[in-house]
């Protein structure tokens, strides 16, 4: 098999779990960026349901600050990206790891009144041609953990 037949694409469609902070990356080239989580869901036949957080980040400057400015905790996007796996060593020798997707495009699923933007393809086309730089960022106890009561209200 050759390399050629590999894919990397991801798509979610879910409620954005905190508003996003902006940030700036270290290093000899900085950018900004954006960090979140989404919840999506799995409903079963019985009634049950899975909730699942997946971390995401938002890579350039002025994707970065808009979804800083627009996106809020419990808005329904679908966010496309790519799988991406970063490995560390902490200040304990500990190696960590964490996979996350690297988002290219962020979508509104909910009402036009929550959407604010008139930008958009301006926005991504400047952006699109920015590499998205590696970060070595640990993930808090609590980013890590699964549905809380507190998470139940975003469904």
């Amino acid at each position: 098999m050759n390399d050629y037949n590999s894919f990397n694409q991801v798509i979610l469609v879910g409620r954005i779990g905190s508003d996003p902070e902006l940030k700036k990356s270290k290093g000899k080239k900085p950018q900004y960026f954006v960090r979140f989580s989404i919840a999506t869901y799995q409903k079963y036949a019985s009634g049950t349901k899975i909730t699942t957080w997946t971390q995401c980040s938002y890579w350039g400057e002025k994707s970065a600050k808009w979804a800083a400015e627009y996106v809020k905790k419990g808005m329904m996007i679908l966010v496309k990206g790519r799988l991406d796996t970063r490995s560390w060593t902490d200040i304990n020798g500990q190696k960590k790891s964490i996979t996350d997707v690297k988002a290219n495009e962020m979508v509104f699923m909910g009402p036009a009144s929550m959407i604010k933007m008139d930008n958009k393809e301006e926005l991504a086309a400047q952006d699109a041609g920015e590499d998205i730089p590696y970060m070595e960022e640990e993930v808090t106890e609590e980013e890590s953990k699964g549905t809380t009561e507190e998470d139940e209200d975003l469904f």
